[in-house]
């Protein structure tokens, strides 16, 4: 559990959301991230909504398909949870590591994803948010 009950495999999933354009992601886009299957997918989304962190929305264009969309909820979880998340990172794999190590980790990360190892802890998409900018939030 990373943070409040979010279990490490829900906070992936929330990552996942939230990293996607207007914190929603179409459910088999989710499900291809995950590596699941799209029922195993529906379970895990249907968990997160049950906690009120996800819902669910049909895509307007393509009625077959849906997103998971994060709520302002979700949102608020997930940011104190990832603060756990990268404290727990650095205490059990980075604190084993030299400066030197840690530098090439940083260049090899920023390589690969640029800003990744070097952003702030808040925000992974580098822009400002708000959570009056969520679409549809149900109390």
């Amino acid at each position: 559990q990373v943070e409040q009950g979010i279990s490490l495999r829900s906070y992936g999933l929330l990552m996942s959301i939230f990293s996607s354009p207007e914190r929603r992601l179409r459910m088999s886009d989710l499900a291809s991230r995950q590596m699941v299957s799209p029922s195993n997918i529906t379970r895990l989304v249907q968990r997160l909504e049950a906690a009120g962190l996800a819902r669910r929305e049909t895509d307007p264009e393509d009625a077959r398909g849906s997103f998971a969309v994060l709520t302002s909820f979700g949102v608020a979880r997930l940011e104190k949870a990832q603060a756990t998340y990268h404290a727990t990172v650095r205490d059990r794999f980075l604190s084993r590591l030299s400066a030197t190590h840690i530098a090439c980790l940083i260049e090899i990360l920023d390589e690969a994803h640029p800003g990744l190892a070097t952003s702030e802890v808040w925000d992974p998409q580098g822009a400002d948010w708000d959570p009056q900018e969520l679409p549809g939030d149900a109390p």
